[in-house]
């Protein structure tokens, strides 16, 4: 019988972030991050007083084991998450469950992990208004399941305006105003449920989401990381003074690699020790109001998962199979980010993805409202007086770090349709609401 790595127990810490130190000046090395990759790495801040708990990047490790096949690696994962989703439930005995259900196939996954006699009593809940592809297809999945009770929480302007300084407050800076409307979602949540299971980036770990074909063939390192929210020349004219990103990844690089790794292996390692570990600050508001737990993050889950060669992980392909092998229901249903089912052949997801992510391009280049997604950034602040207000009363006002120049020019750019740039430009009003927040104690 295999033994579980004992050091995978404490991934789930983790993901309930805590702060230590106390406020100082702002870490210049943090805001180069939050500027160039829209985040904080190795436990770093905004504040250079403050440290966030940060998990030891040698725990989560792909260790790949050749010469199982596809459908085995379904029915051993599908096994290993019905195990650990039991686990985490028997802990909460006679507690209300929730969890948080979007279009994709983490969720999904989870809520098809359930024990038969107890899934149609989790209450689930999905973001967003009623004509997105996330809350079309988490309506036809609880249908599927029967589930009693599910509660779809409208995100409207106004609710991000309200939270907006709470979250930066919270998050000590590591977060964006855009995930503000989280605070009202926990307040309903609590209202019905005690304990959230969370799908904890099931689609990126096991899913392939960072992975693409010149990645599973390269025999060396690709460039990371590949998103950026500012490229060095728009870093160079924001801030005042910059610090290079490039030592920043290649010293997460080093920390996350062994000798003999795989570069998709190691980039997947890279991806969950930055982005994936940084994102769990967005359940701060969370768990203010309920307490979550991570099925997927749970020991005996993980220890299967990183078993899982690159090759089947991409594509969603092992997970894929295992949610075929949980629910084959469920695997017939659409896929919000395909608009294809997770059992169709993968050739048709991928043509599906691509007119999906072509529409929405061409919607953003027009300055056309999205009601597909949870939420339009980009058409609020062209659109939404009130939204509008907001950004703009934070872009007016001045800092001692970014140049206002390029502040503003930015801003017309977006007003403008030269591009979309919503997204840069809330991280700016966060940034500003969190000097504020400093100033104001």
């Amino acid at each position: 019988m295999e033994v579980t790595d004992p050091r995978l127990a404490s991934v789930k810490e983790y993901l309930h972030p805590s702060f230590t130190g106390n406020p100082g000046a702002i870490d210049l090395i943090g805001l180069s991050e939050y500027f160039a990759f829209g985040e904080t790495w190795d436990g770093r801040t905004l504040n250079e007083g403050l440290r966030r708990k940060w998990l030891h990047p040698d725990i989560f490790h792909y260790s790949p084991r050749q010469g199982i096949s596809l459908k085995e690696w379904g029915s051993r994962l599908s096994s290993a998450l019905q195990t650990s989703t039991a686990k985490c439930l028997d802990e909460e005995e006679g507690k209300r469950i929730g969890i948080s259900l979007s279009g994709g196939l983490d969720s999904r996954c989870v809520l098809a992990s359930v024990p038969e006699d107890m899934v149609r009593d989790v209450v689930c809940f999905t973001f967003g208004n009623e004509r997105s592809s996330d809350v079309k297809a988490a309506k036809r999945v609880c249908q599927t399941l029967g589930v009693k009770k599910h509660i779809i929480v409208p995100i409207s302007p106004t609710s991000i305006i309200h939270h907006a300084m709470e979250e930066m407050m919270l998050t000590k800076g590591q977060c964006y105003v855009g995930v503000a409307f989280s605070h009202e979602v926990a307040k309903v949540m609590r209202r019905h449920i005690d304990v959230l299971m969370d799908g904890f980036a099931l689609d990126q770990m096991l899913g392939g989401g960072y992975l693409d074909e010149g990645k599973i063939r390269s025999v060396v390192m690709p460039r990371l990381p590949k998103y950026r929210l500012f490229n060095d020349e728009e870093l160079s004219l924001l801030l005042k003074r910059m610090m290079p990103v490039q030592p920043i990844i290649q010293d997460v690089l080093r920390q996350v690699r062994r000798e003999g790794d795989a570069p998709p292996d190691v980039h997947d390692q890279f991806s969950f020790n930055t982005h994936i570990l940084w994102g769990q600050i967005g359940d701060l508001a969370m768990l203010e109001q309920v307490k979550v737990i991570h099925p997927t993050a749970h020991e005996s889950f993980l220890q299967v998962m990183l078993q899982v060669p690159a090759e089947l992980r991409f594509n969603h392909q092992a997970q894929r199979e295992m949610l075929l092998n949980l629910n084959r229901d469920l695997a017939s249903l659409v896929y919000a980010n395909t608009g294809f089912p997770a059992s169709w052949p993968i050739p048709l997801w991928r043509v599906g993805w691509y007119y999906r992510r072509r529409k929405y391009v061409l919607k953003r280049i027009l300055g056309m409202s999205n009601p597909d997604l949870y939420v339009d950034f980009s058409g609020w602040i062209r659109h939404d007086p009130e939204f509008k207000d907001f950004v703009e009363s934070w872009i007016r006002k001045p800092d001692a770090y970014l140049d206002q120049a390029m502040v503003e020019r930015l801003y017309k750019e977006h007003i403008d349709l030269v591009k979309d740039r919503a997204l840069q430009l809330l991280y700016i009003v966060s940034f500003r609401m969190y000097l504020e927040s400093m100033r104001s104690g």
